[in-house]
């Protein structure tokens, strides 16, 4: 009910089920979501994606800075078990190959004048607000002296994080503020929503690919996740622009759940668009998902006739407040107006 459930399978090296393993779950791109879950006794693990539609490319991983041997599967979100009734011969009878060819030829012309039409989606509104709220510090970088090395720009004008090299590499700390000094471990860095646990590979990246920088100073919990700061970095178009992703980490192209389809239907409301010479060869007039009647159960619907005449007919499928089934069908014809 609260969104779209991802599951996987976490095991060792050697194949066996890790057991209360943290796992991080996220799809890169401008709006920053990042989920984490922690594997049961069988290495199982799931997330509950919120507003997660359509085609997307996800990231998953546990934090390669401690464990980069495990091995990350993702459950397919389609089934593999079929209908067992058998699907007689598909046969066409010679009497409608006309039917057939003039159903071909229409349909051939709406995808040469109407390609970018035919597939539309209905846009779904969602919350674009990352995952820890508003942040302590936001740096559009642009607004800024440019410098073409990490370091300096954190240096320069991040007062927030402070940066240290050491032998193993370079190490952010961020400030605590609530509890008025520091954290003693390293924040959760991002790059796109991605968590990078290496802060060498960030500050090797090209901060004049980087649109915004932000700074939480305050430990963030989400679920199991327990963060000592944030500090999140993305780019002009969300698409990590190039960053080297860890090959232990799992990245999949993953379908979400399925965009609400806008079916396109031409407007004929003022003169330009009558006298279009664009074909217009819809043989489906008009077609709605939900129609809400009024409380005398009656509802107006309008739409355009396409250029092809005949007969043509209405089925109304609903279910009334109780989940009751009903369905109707009526009749119409179009003629032209040059008959």
């Amino acid at each position: 009910m609260r969104g779209h459930i991802i599951r996987g399978r976490v095991v060792n090296s050697e194949g066996n089920p890790e057991r209360g393993k943290l796992t991080y779950l996220s799809a890169p791109g401008t709006n920053i979501q990042v989920y984490g879950s922690l594997t049961d006794v069988n290495g199982n693990v799931q997330f509950e994606m919120k507003d997660f539609s359509g085609s997307r490319r996800i990231a998953v991983q546990t934090n390669l800075s401690k464990d980069s041997t495990s091995k990350i599967s993702i459950t397919s979100p389609f089934s593999d078990q079929y209908a067992r009734k058998k699907v007689l011969p598909f046969s066409i009878s010679p009497k409608i190959a006309e039917t057939l060819a003039s159903r071909s030829f229409s349909m051939q012309v709406q995808d040469i004048y109407y390609q970018d039409k035919g597939a539309q989606t209905r846009s779904v509104a969602v919350d674009t607000t990352a995952f820890y709220g508003k942040a302590d510090a936001t740096y559009y970088l642009d607004d800024y002296t440019r410098f073409p090395v990490m370091e300096e720009v954190m240096r320069e004008y991040v007062p927030g994080v402070l940066v240290r090299k050491r032998r193993d590499g370079f190490h952010f700390i961020n400030l605590d503020v609530i509890n008025k000094s520091t954290f003693t471990e390293d924040p959760f860095i991002m790059l796109d929503g991605l968590p990078i646990f290496d802060a060498d590979k960030i500050m090797a990246y090209d901060p004049l690919k980087v649109k915004k920088l932000e700074v939480v100073t305050r430990r963030h919990y989400m679920g199991v996740l327990s963060l000592p700061g944030i500090v999140s970095y993305t780019t002009y178009a969300g698409d990590l622009s190039g960053f080297t992703i860890d090959p232990h980490c799992l990245v999949i192209d993953y379908e979400g759940l399925q965009m609400q389809r806008e079916y396109y239907m031409p407007k004929y409301e003022n003169t330009k668009q009558r006298e279009s010479r664009l074909p217009d060869q819809r043989d489906r007039l008009f077609w709605t998902p939900a129609v809400v009647t009024d409380n005398k159960g009656k509802q107006f619907i309008e739409f355009f006739t396409s250029d092809l005449t005949g007969d043509y007919e209405v089925l109304i499928e609903g279910l009334s407040p109780k989940g009751a089934a009903g369905s109707a069908k009526s009749q119409f014809e179009v003629v032209s107006l040059n008959d």
